[in-house]
């Protein structure tokens, strides 16, 4: 687990660690095993990057992301409010302490947590299609959420996440289409 990332100094084979890497750094590997949905070794370089750098908001952000892909949501709840008090301005704990709200049915604090987080950075792609996803096509706002989504995916042309967003984009699309048919259905009758 995690403890044995947590020597200091060493690797598990007993030589010595390389020199240490920023927090960025570490984000970065991070969001690499994410995009591939390895969230267990994201959480393992969470765990070495944290103990790098233990008052990285944003890794403790990401690691509170990993812990919800897991159904960890405790823990979430824990590193969001570890992220947010080491740096109130962390984006990415406002946005991920809204998609946490959000699951949680408590849709009014979630849409102020990613407006924040909205507010914090305006042209996060990541953030944008969250807020899209888990707050306009959470509370059926489909237009919007569409909107929303093509905005984020404009934002992260050529970037790793941007197949993921054009997913998470049909999958609003197709959702949208079935619900609106549904509805007028029962209206027709």
């Amino acid at each position: 687990g995690i403890a044995a990332f947590c020597l200091g100094g060493l690797l598990l084979a007993g030589m010595p660690a390389a020199s240490a890497q920023t927090a960025e750094e570490w984000s970065q590997q991070v969001t690499a095993a994410e995009t591939v949905e390895k969230y267990d070794e994201a959480l393992a370089l969470c765990g070495q990057g944290l103990a790098e750098n233990p008052k990285a908001a944003g890794l403790l952000a990401q690691r509170a992301w990993v812990y919800m892909e897991l159904d960890r949501p405790e823990e979430a709840a824990k590193d969001l409010t570890a992220a947010l008090a080491a740096d109130a301005q962390c984006a990415a704990a406002w946005a991920n302490e809204g998609v946490r709200l959000s699951c949680l049915g408590q849709m009014k604090p979630a849409a102020e947590h990613l407006a924040r987080a909205r507010e914090l950075a305006p042209q996060d792609a990541g953030i944008l299609m969250r807020q899209a996803y888990y707050i306009s096509f959470g509370s059926g706002d489909f237009t919007r959420a569409l909107a929303e989504a093509d905005e984020a995916i404009r934002l992260a042309a050529g970037m790793p996440e941007e197949l993921r967003m054009l997913y998470e984009r049909l999958e609003i699309e197709a959702y949208g289409s079935r619900y609106t048919d549904r509805y007028q259905e029962r209206i027709l009758r």
